[in-house]
């Protein structure tokens, strides 16, 4: 994306418009629904923060966002975390799932809510690791995205910061919508 700026700003600088054009247009830019879009909802003093990453999942992206969200300030110190398959992992599927713990642990989520039969296996390794340390985040683990709704909801708040992330298949861009309904109009 940066070396794509620079190379606007560049064309622009040619094409005799001078940086400003191009700096207005790259600044109305932002990440798609599903790849990255953030955004505030509710009251601009206190709102929901989301984080959509609903359109896609492997291990190197599931790693970068949970690096990039690891860096989230929520106003009320509330993060939370849904997390959905990353499918077509093939047989290392699972082993690849729990291999996410560390990453999980270090965003410094007060709950994570794990969607999908393979996330299981995560949710195995967070349990396995809450036994030693009592300032695990907090794990709810269900089959499909229609379950995790009621406790999420139960849970979220004005203030609270979410990332959503996963497989296009596991559905969770449904579940995006829903926030944005229940926390966009306040």
């Amino acid at each position: 994306m940066v070396a794509n700026a620079v190379a606007a700003l560049a064309i622009s600088q040619l094409a005799g418009e001078g940086t400003k054009v191009a700096l207005d247009a790259l600044a109305e830019f932002g990440a798609p629904e599903g790849r990255g879009l953030t955004l505030k909802l509710g009251p601009k003093k206190n709102p929901l923060l989301l984080v959509d990453e609903s359109y896609n999942a492997n291990i190197a992206s599931m790693n970068a966002a949970l690096d990039l969200y690891s860096q989230v300030r929520a106003p009320s110190g509330r993060k939370f975390l849904v997390l959905g398959d990353m499918l077509e992992m093939g047989p290392q599927g699972p082993l690849m799932h729990a291999g996410l713990a560390d990453a999980v642990i270090r965003s410094q989520v007060s709950h994570i809510y794990l969607v999908g039969p393979i996330m299981r296996s995560l949710a195995d390794e967070l349990a396995r690791r809450a036994e030693r340390d009592r300032d695990s985040p907090g794990v709810t683990h269900v089959q499909t995205v229609d379950e995790i709704g009621e406790p999420l909801f139960l849970a979220l708040a004005y203030g609270d910061a979410v990332m959503v992330k996963g497989s296009k298949g596991v559905r969770l861009a449904s579940l995006v919508k829903t926030i944005r309904e229940r926390f966009e109009n306040v």
